[in-house]
C-alpha cells in the first residue's frame, strides 16, 4: 500500500507499507512500513506530471523490475501505519487544505508494524475451521507470533477499553459460525464501492474538467 499527499505537484508526504497478513476480501490485515526509494521518485514524477493537489493511494506490485501500481485513488487509506512510522499523512493534507506553502514531512521508519483485529479474525474465518479463528484470537490477545511488536490500528484499548466490543462480538459471531465472515466483508464494503452508475457520473464530470495552470507549479517550487 502506498500514500501520498501532493501540494499542486509538489510531493508532502509519502509512505509506503508490506501487506504481511491478508485479511477478509484482501484487505491487509497486519501492515509493515517500508523504506520505498524508488516508490518515492515514481510518486514525484506522478505528481508533477498531473500537478496534482491533494491525497493519492496506490496500490504496488513489487517486483524484480521494479514496482507496478494498480488501484489508483484520490484518498487517503488506513493512515495509522504511517502515522507510527513518523509520516504524517493526516495532518500533511490538512495543511495543503488549509492553503499556504505546506512543510515536506521526512522519510519514515521501515520495520514498523499494525494490525487490524477485525480483519484478522474475519481472515482467519475463511478457512471455514473454529480452531483457526481461536488461535488468531489468542495471538492477537497475547501478541505473539505475527502480532509481536505489532499495534492495534483501529481497537486499540490503551485509550478506551470498549474499543475491543466490536472486536469480541465479531470474534464470538465467527468462532460460533466461521461461514459467517462473508456478511461482516460484503456489508462493508456495499458502503464504500464504487457502482456503475457513480463511475458513469465521475466520467461525466471529466469531460469538463479544467487541467491546473501549467505555470502552478513552478511558482509552488521556488
Amino acid at each position: 500500500m502506498v500514500q501520498a499527499v501532493f501540494q499542486h505537484g509538489r510531493l508532502i508526504a509519502s509512505h509506503a507499507s508490506l501487506r504481511v497478513l491478508e485479511g477478509a476480501d484482501g484487505g491487509a490485515a497486519i501492515k509493515e512500513s517500508i523504506d520505498h526509494a524508488s516508490i518515492r521518485g515514481d510518486l514525484e514524477h506522478l505528481g508533477t506530471a498531473l500537478c496534482w493537489n491533494g491525497a493519492l493511494s496506490l496500490d504496488a506490485i513489487l517486483s524484480a523490475q521494479g514496482p507496478f501500481y494498480i488501484d489508483i485513488n484520490p484518498r487517503l487509506v488506513e493512515p495509522m501505519n504511517a502515522q507510527l512510522s513518523g509520516v504524517r499523512l493526516v495532518d500533511g493534507l490538512l495543511s495543503v487544505a488549509s492553503g499556504g506553502i505546506a512543510a515536506v514531512q521526512p522519510v519514515g521508519s521501515p520495520h514498523v508494524r499494525t494490525h487490524q483485529g477485525l480483519l484478522v479474525l474475519l481472515g482467519a474465518a475463511r478457512t471455514g475451521r473454529r480452531r483457526d479463528v481461536l488461535r488468531a484470537a489468542f495471538q492477537l490477545s497475547r501478541h505473539a507470533g505475527p502480532f509481536e511488536s505489532s499495534t492495534e490500528e483501529l481497537t486499540s484499548v490503551a485509550g478506551d477499553w470498549r474499543a475491543w466490543i466490536p472486536v469480541g462480538v465479531v470474534g464470538g459471531v465467527v468462532l460460533a459460525n466461521p461461514r459467517l465472515w462473508r456478511s461482516f466483508s460484503r456489508s462493508a464494503v456495499s458502503h464504500y464501492s464504487l457502482t456503475i452508475g457513480g463511475w458513469r457520473s465521475l466520467m461525466a464530470l471529466g469531460n469538463g474538467h479544467e487541467p491546473c495552470p501549467a505555470d502552478l507549479c513552478g511558482r509552488l517550487e521556488t
